[in-house]
């Protein structure tokens, strides 16, 4: 029983070793357009949309990952309020204090042809970061449904180090 246990934690920490950290770029496989920070929404949070490439910065911590606007120093979280009944709206934080467990990430590995793409979910509300299409297209969300198709490509990520 010892044996299997620890095959499983090995091979557990080898997968999630391998989520890049640093500097990163984030770009969704669908729409092949990268994670950015957008227009002010108010004075603590700005809009994530997607356009041309960004550099985020992902640290890892004990069990989650944070994932930081590189220029404006502001984490990317999950906001309290829905877009709508199967969305919700993601944003930057600009205070860059008392964000809490809101901005803590799960990012897991999935192989795509041969490359790593990755599913991004907000550990607090428990769902998917992905890209919007039609006349959501452009726009970053969480997906507020508790059983999304973690295999679409609209719900994976690349992401590649920054050189």
């Amino acid at each position: 029983m010892w044996k299997h246990m620890f095959c499983i934690a090995f091979f557990a920490s080898v997968a999630q070793a391998s989520v890049p950290t640093g500097c990163v770029f984030i770009k969704n496989v669908n729409s092949n357009m990268y994670l950015k920070s957008s227009y002010n929404h108010d004075d603590d949070r700005r809009h994530v949309s997607e356009s041309y490439p960004e550099a985020w910065y992902i640290t890892k911590g004990k069990g989650f990952y944070r994932i930081k606007h590189f220029k404006l120093n502001e984490e990317l979280f999950a906001g309290e309020q829905s877009f709508d009944l199967e969305r919700r709206k993601v944003f930057t934080w600009i205070p860059r204090y008392g964000l809490g467990d809101k901005g803590n990430w799960q990012i897991i590995e999935h192989d795509l042809d041969g490359r790593p793409v990755y599913n991004i979910k907000n550990m607090y509300y428990n769902e998917l970061l992905y890209h919007g299409m039609g006349v959501y297209a452009g726009w970053i969300f969480l997906w507020r449904h508790n059983n999304p198709f973690y295999d679409d490509n609209q719900y994976l990520f690349e992401i590649t180090k920054c050189r």
